[in-house]
């Protein structure tokens, strides 16, 4: 019973954090449509932000069930640079699919944009692991070291293509006229990512 109601709490907290945040939600509200007592809150929890930290840890164990952070570049058969198309493919399948609910993947965006105490928690399980396996295979493409700034950047670029078809998936929706990604969207999506990461490497590497 008090796991069932610490569940109900878990779910209703990634549902209104992901829409208004931890300010523009109350614990009176937060108990109310979790339909627990107010001091549920603290007693599973300590406070409200220590509710929204137990969303995030979630969040990363979405993450971690569904997209391990480690290993995950190249099966050593593959070029470095198909390593980093494989990399943002696997993030862009896991963004865009329905691994992740449309509230988490709000919240990592939400965390983004606007970093709180949380976000910490976000860059060290979800972002920088990303980020580096991005870096060192870019780095290994271009013979260059995976820290420097112009690699980092590169990463970003690079990496920001999966992200940005989360963020602005609402606007090509509608563009499009159509109400969800459907199969033949994400093959000609995936088509454009990679085919933008062989343009983006191949300036790097006329650039050096």
């Amino acid at each position: 019973m008090m796991k069932d109601t610490k569940n109900k709490l878990l779910q209703t907290a990634v549902r209104l954090f992901a829409c208004r945040g931890t300010e523009g939600v109350s614990t009176r509200e937060l108990a109310g449509q979790a339909g627990v007592n107010l001091c549920a809150i603290s007693y599973h929890f300590g406070s409200k932000q220590k509710l929204y930290e137990a969303v995030i840890d979630q969040v990363i164990e979405t993450v971690n069930q569904n997209l391990p952070t480690e290993n995950i570049e190249t099966d050593g058969k593959d070029s470095p640079r198909e390593g980093v198309k494989n990399v943002i493919e696997r993030y862009f399948d896991f963004l865009c699919g329905d691994k992740i609910s449309d509230a988490q993947a709000r919240l990592v965006i939400n965390e983004i944009i606007s970093p709180s105490s949380a976000y910490d928690k976000i860059y060290q399980h979800i972002l920088e692991p990303a980020h580096k396996q991005i870096s060192k295979l870019a780095a290994q493409e271009l013979g260059v070291d995976e820290n420097s700034p112009s690699v980092l950047i590169l990463t970003h670029t690079l990496f920001g293509q999966a992200v940005m078809f989360r963020t602005h998936k609402e606007a090509l929706l509608r563009r499009m006229k159509i109400r969800q990604y459907t199969p033949e969207l994400v093959k000609e999506i995936k088509k454009h990512i990679k085919e933008n990461c062989d343009a983006i490497l191949e300036q790097a590497r006329r650039n050096l």
